[in-house]
């Protein structure tokens, strides 16, 4: 998948959080049906739970992105997991097509 910029945004859904990956700009004829998004260790005072299940700060954790839309005229696809997500402090991601990192970051709360 050719990008230049990428981006990871939480939305608020009636059933808890849904995250969001879009990637933008990119070639959409040929983007792949699912990214992995891998939280990296938690520091200190950092509480990260996936669908209720706390995951130990020494730990890290993958979520699958599936291929949610693809916007042609502007050059974007969405991703989305339904995994249920909370953070409290800051975590750091990084977000793979196969073995390669297509996006990194953080997300704090």
């Amino acid at each position: 998948m050719r990008h230049e910029g990428s981006d990871l945004r939480t939305h608020r859904s009636s059933n808890g959080r849904m995250l969001l990956a879009m990637v933008t700009p990119c070639v959409t004829g040929s983007v792949p049906d699912h990214l992995k998004l891998r939280h990296l260790r938690c520091e200190i005072g950092v509480s990260l739970e996936i669908n209720k299940t706390r995951v130990p700060a020494s730990d890290s954790a993958s979520l699958m992105l599936r291929r949610d839309r693809v916007y042609k005229e502007s050059s974007e696809v969405m991703y989305v997991s339904i995994d249920s997500v909370r953070v409290i402090g800051g975590v750091e991601f990084e977000v793979y097509e196969n073995n390669d990192m297509v996006l990194c970051g953080s997300l704090e709360r």
